[in-house]
């Protein structure tokens, strides 16, 4: 019994181990593996990854950018309804009047000399006076004869002679 025990049952173990490894061996490198490779590895690069690329990538963008579209749509829509027109208003004056006077000066002359007679008188005040001289010179001297007295005594005397003087005597 003791023989049977300690000498038979460890023998029979040991081989019956070894021969469980060897069989997981065989089974391991020559079924599971080529089963890994020929089987499972084809169906996730032919089947699984395409899905992937093609099915779940753009249906994730899609909702990703239209749920940034809404967000950023709705975020616009409430800061500016949320703004109160007079304080739009103002920031809109504030941002004007904060222009420096050095940067308003770098207007060309010939874009200030063509501000139209509609433009608010604040905005014609900031052309020089300069400018506005010869831009009213300019206009005044070719006024013709047929415009009112009152608008041809704005003119300034020299120009009157001016034009006058140019008038042919018959």
């Amino acid at each position: 019994m003791p023989a049977l025990l300690f000498v038979l049952m460890p023998a029979l173990l040991f081989v019956l181990m070894l021969a469980l490894q060897f069989a997981l061996m065989f089974v391991l490198m020559f079924v599971l593996m080529p089963a890994l490779l020929f089987v499972l590895m084809p169906a996730l690069l032919f089947v699984l990854m395409p899905a992937l690329l093609f099915v779940l990538m753009p249906a994730l963008l899609f909702v990703l950018m239209f749920a940034l579209l809404f967000f950023r749509a709705n975020v616009h829509a409430n800061v500016r309804t949320n703004v109160p027109a007079n304080v739009r208003a103002n920031v809109r004056a504030n941002v004007r009047a904060n222009v420096p006077a050095n940067v308003r000066a770098n207007v060309p002359a010939n874009v200030r000399a063509n501000v139209p007679a509609n433009v608010p008188a604040n905005v014609r005040a900031n052309v020089p006076a300069n400018v506005r001289a010869n831009v009213r010179t300019n206009v005044r001297a070719n006024v013709p004869a047929n415009v009112p007295a009152n608008v041809r005594a704005n003119v300034p005397a020299n120009v009157r002679t001016n034009v006058r003087a140019n008038v042919p005597a018959n």
